[in-house]
């Protein structure tokens, strides 16, 4: 496949984290509902107000937020806005970290890291005495709620289908066949124990299926450096999150989506099935071993940017001016959006399929990854992400 994309390393546009000053002057949000024109645009004044600072990355306890917090949503709705956006800071964080692991050590087990003890993310240990006072543990397989209401619409769709596809075979019988049903046919009995049928607690392992291993990795290796910069911006990735979110805010669906892309481009994955409710498995040994498409600080701002578009024109009514957008995230030139964008989807190999139970899903899935990572990091007596910070 040749892929012809030609995008010359840029120096970044900011070379201080003394920002504001670029975008005093102007005087709207730059939105222009679905149109997604070239024209120049503005943005909110410092002093609109209607428009309300957010609050730092930092205020955000992440550690206890995917350590208990995820497991009390009812719904993804109830994630709020700076709790996806410090979750995506996050998951970036750990890609940098991980980048920097794998140069040192190329035969890092990443199949370990990514999936190593998936099982142990539903299960619940609990302690009790016996009769002879000694004390004893059990583990329980318990469902958070998201994922118990994710199982719970599976289940109702799998009870629904075959009453829909019996109508069917009576549609077909009468106009098709031209073999008329009586009005006294039984028919119904013979679907008795498929109409009756659930999906049981064995069936949902199977139906999570695994991931399997995208386009090619040296295809990959070319494409990602059209998102490299010639030098590694001042700005922090911290500062640069909080100036995205302070101008254009977007939703948690959109967070969770733009880390569920860079997620699966850095590992160059692409899951078997889109309505899985549990975390997927590792692709299968016979894919080859897994291998990382390096994020480190230069090319990390480019995708950062890039995953931020594709989710926001995709999940979102409101698109962005390009001008505006490209103002925002620091892009020199409006022409480099796009062939950014394209590069992005040839990365993803065009799989940018989202649904309720793929962003469910990867928010488990991205637990495991950054227990397994901090764990190893831990043993290891490596440093830790904030002195990494970028």
């Amino acid at each position: 496949m040749d892929i012809n994309v030609r995008l010359k390393p840029q120096r970044p546009t900011f070379e201080t984290d003394q920002l504001d000053t670029s975008i005093d002057d102007l005087s709207n949000d730059g939105s222009d509902g679905n149109n997604d024109s070239n024209s120049s645009t503005n943005a909110p004044p410092n002093g609109h107000p209607d428009k309300v600072r957010p609050p730092p990355i930092a205020s955000v306890d992440v550690d206890q937020l995917l350590i208990t917090g995820i497991d009390n949503l009812e719904s993804l709705k109830d994630l709020k806005q700076i709790e996806s956006m410090a979750l995506f800071k996050r998951l970036v964080d750990d890609l940098l970290i991980l980048s920097d692991l794998v140069k040192k050590s190329p035969d890092l087990d990443l199949r370990s890291i990514l999936f190593g003890k998936m099982g142990s993310n539903l299960v619940v240990r609990e302690e009790f005495d016996d009769d002879n006072g000694s004390v004893e543990s059990e583990e329980f397989v318990i469902y958070p709620p998201l994922i118990a209401d994710s199982i719970a619409k599976l289940r109702e769709k799998k009870r629904s289908t075959p009453y829909v596809e019996l109508e069917q075979f009576k549609t077909k019988s009468t106009e098709e066949l031209e073999v008329p049903l009586r009005k006294n046919s039984r028919i119904d009995s013979n679907f008795g124990a498929l109409l009756s049928g659930d999906l049981t607690d064995e069936e949902l392992r199977p139906v999570a299926g695994s991931y399997h291993i995208n386009i090619d990795y040296s295809l990959c290796e070319q494409i990602v450096q059209k998102f490299y910069l010639k030098q590694v911006p001042a700005l922090t990735i911290s500062k640069y999150l909080e100036r995205i979110n302070r101008f254009l805010t977007p939703s948690p669906s959109v967070l969770i989506t733009a880390s569920y892309f860079l997620f699966n481009l850095a590992f160059n994955l692409r899951p078997e099935n889109d309505q899985c409710v549990l975390p997927l498995q590792a692709p299968p040994e016979s894919d080859g071993p897994i291998k990382m498409t390096y994020v480190d600080t230069l090319d990390v701002f480019r995708l950062i940017l890039s995953v931020l578009r594709v989710s926001l024109k995709e999940i979102e009514d409101k698109n962005f001016k390009q001008a505006y957008y490209c103002k925002i995230t620091g892009l020199q030139h409006v022409e480099d959006l796009l062939k950014l964008e394209l590069s992005l989807l040839y990365l993803l190999d065009f799989h940018i399929f989202i649904n309720e139970f793929t962003l469910t899903r990867f928010v488990f899935q991205f637990r495991v990854f950054d227990r397994n990572l901090h764990s190893l990091l831990r043993a290891d007596g490596s440093t830790e992400q904030g002195e990494l910070e970028q």
